[in-house]
């Protein structure tokens, strides 16, 4: 018994799964990590990153879009501004 595994056409050798394995694992470190500095993003610019608001996806479009800094302040405060 192999311990490839067949996808369509092709064959997934065994060290090529564990390769999967390894990207996935490190991919949702990666994710924690740009969610913990997104949070970060939005207590620099005062807003609180608990809560589920327009405001605080603005905020963590710096890291989760790669928005320009500059863009999100903009975009913020126009946001904020219509608020008021």
């Amino acid at each position: 018994m192999s311990n490839e595994i067949k996808v369509g056409d092709w064959t997934i050798t065994p060290e090529g799964l564990n390769r999967l394995c390894g990207l996935a694992i490190i991919a949702s470190l990666d994710r924690a990590r740009l969610h913990r500095m997104a949070a970060e993003c939005c207590e620099i610019l005062n807003i609180d990153p608990t809560t589920d608001s327009v405001a605080r996806d603005i905020c963590e479009e710096i890291v989760l879009h790669g928005t320009p800094v500059e863009e999100v302040v903009a975009k913020l405060q126009r946001h904020l501004e219509g608020w008021q």
